[in-house]
């Protein structure tokens, strides 16, 4: 048993984190753009540039912090721009399409930092090892498998598309982001969600189905979808043909999920239960039933790949071999923006973000630069790159429901404001110490 003193976040930040980057940052190699796992001088910059940013959160005086975070920020961008790299190999595409492109996927310019696990015989050969490395490629996936034309198979899992179930699902209002004033949508969309899948098991209407997904059995009902053939269809309001397809979504060979099925825009949420147009006695129209069309949705592709070592293939456990883009550039151009709010007043922030933006072929953004403009664009251009706790937290959006109350209503239900903070362990680390109750953080139990 010992009794430890409990550091504050500044200290850590102060003390072990920015001393650390400094270092790294005087003695890593400048390194090239084939360099993964091992990180460079630019990495250290980039994050540098984060962690001041990030230690805002626990600072009282934050004017050093947010000068440091535009400082290093501005350092990368600056030889991007001014140099073309020449200090610390930065680098932006031009062309949003090159940014996640598998080809570019171990040699990526514009990657601060990437990881990619290694896999071979000699050092991963039990089948519980390599294949639970990182499942990025899967986490962001819809239930494929919850529409019997499409099974996880060996074959399918290996491919860019894929065929394991995900776990996380975009919410109402991270989808509303990437929809214009105009109506139409932010062209990062469609480079970055799937919402078409083709079918990997043959499959033929049966009544049952067809009445679980509120199909028109006397057209669909022994219709056949083969391996190939379009199996699962996601429409969204924007969609140039949405409403002939909203016509169809009853009659159609394949299952058309129409957003409206899905999300609800005035409730900013996702619908649990599904009103029915063809009803049934077990298939109700009056919103009493499981909404099964909420198990397809817009899945980020940000991490698929084909880059596997299969491991043990009768068991579908494959290894991701790709490399992970731990930290991009286009993160720079984000924090300098939102730095530049509290060094300089905004007066740079649009110009920063409107460079991710044009890149992107994304419409530029006019007016005056908010927090709010900036998290909203943090959130098109790195969703799915797993900050967004960490911005909100940052930003005060977590400091009581508000935030949520306007974005995710259901959420906010939940909110409670200890629970920002996540719990020290209970089952080993807390009963070590003499002083246990004053370690644990607000809200939980020790």
């Amino acid at each position: 048993m010992y009794t430890p003193v409990k550091s504050t976040p500044k200290e850590i930040y102060d003390e072990i984190i920015i001393p650390d980057l400094l270092y790294a940052m005087e003695w890593l190699p400048k390194g090239d753009y084939t360099a993964i796992t091992r990180p460079t001088k630019k990495s250290a910059i980039g994050f540098l540039a984060r962690a001041y940013l990030q230690a805002t959160r626990w600072v009282d005086d934050k004017t050093d912090y947010y000068e440091n975070a535009l400082t290093y920020a501005k350092l990368l961008i600056d030889d991007w721009e001014d140099d073309g790299g020449a200090n610390y190999m930065t680098f932006m595409y031009s062309n949003f399409d090159d940014v996640f492109s598998e080809a570019e996927n171990y040699t990526n310019k514009e990657a601060l930092w990437k990881h990619a696990y290694f896999a071979d015989p000699s050092y991963n050969g039990s089948s519980n090892g390599a294949h639970v490395l990182s499942q990025n490629h899967a986490l962001f996936r819809c239930q494929l498998t919850q529409f019997p034309a499409r099974e996880n198979n060996a074959d399918s899992y290996v491919t860019w598309e894929g065929s394991a179930n995900g776990s996380f699902m975009p919410t109402q209002h991270l989808l509303s982001l990437f929809v214009n004033g105009d109506g139409t949508l932010d062209p990062r969309f469609e480079k970055i969600f799937q919402n078409e899948w083709k079918a990997n098991k043959d499959f033929v209407w049966t009544k049952d189905f067809a009445n679980k997904f509120d199909k028109d059995t006397t057209v669909v009902v022994g219709q056949a979808i083969a391996v190939g053939e379009d199996a699962i269809e996601f429409i969204l309001p924007q969609d140039t043909d949405y409403v002939s397809k909203r016509a169809a979504k009853y009659t159609s060979k394949h299952l058309i999920v129409d957003y409206a099925d899905v999300y609800d825009d005035t409730d900013k949420s996702i619908l649990m239960n599904h009103s029915y147009f063809n009803t049934t006695p077990d298939y109700k129209a009056d919103g009493s039933v499981e909404n099964f069309f909420s198990y397809f949705y817009p899945s980020l592709t940000k991490h698929n790949t084909t880059k596997f070592y299969p491991q043990n293939v009768s068991k579908l456990r494959f290894g991701n071999t790709s490399a992970m883009h731990i930290l991009r550039m286009s993160e720079m151009y984000l924090i300098a923006a939102e730095a530049d709010l509290e060094v300089n007043g905004g007066s740079d922030a649009l110009g920063y973000l409107n460079k991710v933006r044009s890149r992107a072929g994304a419409q530029n953004l006019t007016g005056t630069v908010t927090v709010r403009t900036v998290l909203d664009e943090r959130g098109r251009e790195l969703c799915g790159e797993w900050v967004r706790y960490y911005d909100l937290a940052r930003t005060g959006m977590l400091d009581d429901a508000t935030y949520l109350s306007e974005t995710n209503p259901a959420l906010a239900a939940y909110f409670n404001v200890n629970y920002v903070l996540r719990p020290f362990d209970t089952s080993t680390f807390l009963p070590s110490l003499n002083n246990d109750s004053i370690y644990q953080n607000n809200g939980y139990g020790f």
